[in-house]
């Protein structure tokens, strides 16, 4: 990647600027190659999370020599390619959320497994569940922690896993009321 720029292009800039476009193009394949059940498995998080890692080193490398040229241009020029550390500092922020979710989630006590079910992000459609009631949700919380400890090593293997866990105990239980409406209302009729 060469810039036009005569002023300030040196053999340093040139190969940081090129190091810096290798891991965005790096980073944006693996994210751009991946579909949302890929996304899901923990080897491809970790991925992501070293993917956007890597191309934020390189970008800020580059971003500091050029902040170190003093002329115009090399400012304008730093600015203009601080932009590209958006996309991989945002993806970077979501996967480390997710993954820090994730091992809340698994290294939750019995006591504490309905907050890292409810403060966290590990993308889950939670809507049912906030329909149930606060003992409904104690309930959800501890059917999720038994199924972490029937699991093989003592904790999910994947975000499915939690998915399977909650949504398999809030549709019973919102199973159960809907019987329970049924009842009351075929003996009020």
């Amino acid at each position: 990647m060469e810039f036009s720029a005569d002023v300030f292009i040196t053999p340093e800039i040139d190969s940081l600027a090129s190091d810096a476009a290798d891991a965005i193009k790096d980073f944006n394949t693996t994210l751009s190659g991946m579909d949302i059940n890929q996304l899901n498995q923990w080897s491809n998080v970790e991925s992501i999370r070293t993917k956007a890692t890597n191309a934020i080193t390189e970008i800020s490398e580059f971003v500091s020599v050029l902040a170190n040229i003093s002329t115009t241009t090399g400012s304008i020029f730093s600015i203009y390619v601080r932009s590209f550390l958006v996309e991989p500092q945002a993806v970077l922020d979501t996967t480390q959320k997710y993954i820090d979710t994730f091992d809340a989630v698994n290294n939750a006590s019995s006591i504490n497994m309905r907050s890292a079910l409810e403060e966290g992000d590990l993308m889950l459609d939670l809507s049912d569940y906030n329909k149930l009631s606060s003992s409904e949700k104690d309930l959800v919380a501890a059917y999720v922690y038994i199924q972490k400890l029937s699991a093989a090593s003592g904790k999910f293997a994947t975000r499915d896993n939690i998915k399977t866990a909650l949504d398999t105990k809030v549709f019973q239980l919102m199973s159960e009321n809907m019987t329970d409406a049924l009842l009351s209302f075929n003996t009020a009729v």
